[in-house]
């Protein structure tokens, strides 16, 4: 399951890129090392996020850096401080950005997506206190990284054609997982419980903070015009759009096709597949 594991995955590049612009360039920097600065004071700094939506050498540093840095701006900004918040959805969308990660074996043997009702099905028929923590967590994390990245394609399925569940529906089911996978003893053990009741608690909250960053810095459609359904979304949804700051729309989706090993994988190699 997603841990939050992002700060403790920073690379020597990372800290070469961030400190680097702090400090200005030199010609070797090899010998930066995590414990020669105040980590959480660097990953806060607003010149290391707008240099960062502005870089064009995103494969320069990794996933882990690149989304908590994101996620931390837009958080602090929506008013959620803690910084273990922050960790836990840097880690979800490092991992989530993968799309295969949302996908699943169908009855019928094939590759699909998977959907929240078969996964909240799993939660129910597992059979230990183990197993049902980790579905219970996973429903919340798929239903916040939808709600979060996808707000415009939730609204338009609402919206056209067959009227599917809208964002009230993934909200209260992400909290009930959330929720639930706190009160699981292994959440304890995981040092997770606070961050999941966190999630639960301020689901709506951290949905609508990964809303304004993918307005503003992931691009997820063709046109980066905002369109009318788009300006209707964030009226009916909550969103202002444009929080997250400064830089350009859509170069961040470049962060997310580095491959640095498996960011925010799920704990003990455990499958994200229902």
């Amino acid at each position: 399951m997603i841990v939050p594991n992002c700060r403790q995955h920073i690379q020597e590049r990372d800290l070469a890129f961030a400190l680097g612009l702090l400090q200005g360039p030199t010609p070797d920097t090899g010998g930066v090392a995590a414990e020669d600065v105040d980590l959480d004071e660097l990953l806060d700094s607003r010149e290391v996020f707008n240099a960062l939506v502005r870089s064009r050498d995103l494969l320069s540093v990794s996933p882990y850096f690149f989304y908590y840095v994101l996620v931390r701006q837009v958080f602090m900004r929506r008013g959620i401080s803690d910084r273990s918040v922050a960790d836990y959805v840097g880690a979800l969308l490092s991992y989530f950005m993968r799309g295969e990660k949302l996908r699943g074996e169908t009855q019928a043997g094939t590759r699909g997506f998977v959907y929240l009702v078969d996964l909240v099905d799993c939660a129910r028929r597992a059979p230990d206190d183990q197993a049902a923590f980790v579905m219970e967590a996973r429903i919340g994390d798929v239903a916040l990284f939808l709600t979060g990245v996808f707000p415009d394609a939730i609204y338009h399925r609402q919206t056209y054609g067959r009227r599917l569940p809208g964002l009230e529906y993934y909200e209260a089911v992400g909290r009930s997982g959330y929720r639930s996978a706190s009160r699981h003893p292994p959440s304890r053990h995981r040092d997770l419980g606070e961050v999941l009741e966190f999630m639960a608690a301020e689901f709506a909250a951290v949905r609508k903070a990964l809303n304004d960053l993918s307005d503003t810095h992931f691009c997820m459609t063709r046109s980066r015009v905002e369109s009318l359904d788009r300006i209707m979304r964030q009226a009916l949804y909550g969103t202002r759009g444009q929080a997250a700051g400064e830089g350009r729309p859509g170069e961040e989706e470049e962060g997310g096709e580095e491959d640095g090993g498996e960011p925010g994988q799920y704990a003990d190699g455990e499958s994200s597949d229902a």
